[in-house]
């Protein structure tokens, strides 16, 4: 689609708590913990330069200037990967001093976006695949010009690794891209699923300059609590504002304990041979499986 402005800012927030991962992110934040050899916010940057991003926009806290530190230390490390790829990037570190939610911690960077579209990328949450999975939304962005959250399948063997959030009602276009009609609220616990196989969202999103109307009439609405984006994106997708994208790979949502497990499982497998894949006998050796 001709005159469709191109991603090249990308929102980090890693500003919050890291509850899930306690009592090792008391100490470590989350971002910060490994998955291989890599921290996890090393995965979503490396993943939004390669997609073209070239501005990228972090959210932390005060408790959390080590992830600054970290950053900056590792850019000035041409040797490092990070630091090779990072050199025509520019960073910039946004301060949430209340842990209110990720969309007041998006409503932050506002002012640094400059009403243009970017992208939402949760650390988190690592994607394993041939293609960053952040470029594949921004190749949906240039053919519809809206809103693009990041899906993907999973079934009962995976559902495990994820949190219990994340699902939604769709109807599907084609070429992997779904009109999304509705967000349903977050649930304590892992994903659970009747269903064999169940379409939900990755913490992976395009958003145009009017999410920021949304999050100031949500703002609003109710003015304590945490900012959640599940009545933000609801309200969207009622009006036909949010499309999603079905991603191609293997995601971990390593904000808990089982997930980053996962991950580093995967990670090592890939990397030796010998070792087998099993989703299920991982599940259960954690506990979270019966």
């Amino acid at each position: 689609m001709s005159g469709v402005p191109k991603i090249k800012k990308a929102v980090i927030p890693a500003a919050g708590k890291g509850k899930r991962l306690l009592p090792a992110s008391a100490f470590l934040p989350k971002e910060l913990m490994l998955v291989g050899q890599k921290p996890l916010i090393q995965y979503v940057i490396e993943e939004a330069i390669e997609s073209g991003v070239c501005e990228i926009i972090i959210v932390i806290n005060k408790e959390k200037e080590i992830i600054k530190k970290f950053i900056l230390e590792r850019i000035k490390i041409s040797s490092l990967n990070l630091g090779r790829i990072c050199k025509n990037v520019n960073f910039r570190f946004v301060y949430q001093e209340e842990p209110n939610g990720l969309m007041d911690a998006v409503y932050l960077t506002k002012n640094f976006l400059k009403n243009e579209p970017f992208a939402l990328m949760l650390p988190d949450n690592i994607f394993f695949s041939k293609s960053p999975a952040i470029g594949r939304l921004i190749l949906a962005f240039q053919n519809f010009n809206a809103n693009i959250v990041g899906l993907l399948e999973v079934d009962k063997k995976n559902a495990p690794f994820f949190s219990n959030s994340g699902r939604i009602s769709y109807i599907k276009q084609k070429n992997g891209i779904y009109r999304i009609t509705n967000f349903y609220d977050k649930l304590r616990g892992y994903f659970r699923m009747s269903e064999s196989r169940v379409m939900r969202t990755f913490a992976r999103y395009i958003y145009t300059p009017t999410v920021f109307d949304y999050i100031e009439q949500q703002r609003k609405r109710y003015n304590q609590g945490e900012l959640d984006d599940v009545p933000i994106l609801r309200q969207m997708s009622r009006e036909g504002l949010v499309y999603g994208c079905k991603l191609k790979g293997i995601g971990f949502d390593a904000g808990n304990y089982l997930g980053l497990h996962a991950a580093n499982f995967y990670f090592f497998i890939t990397k030796n041979k010998g070792l087998k894949w099993n989703f299920s006998s991982l599940a259960r050796e954690q506990g979270s499986l019966p």
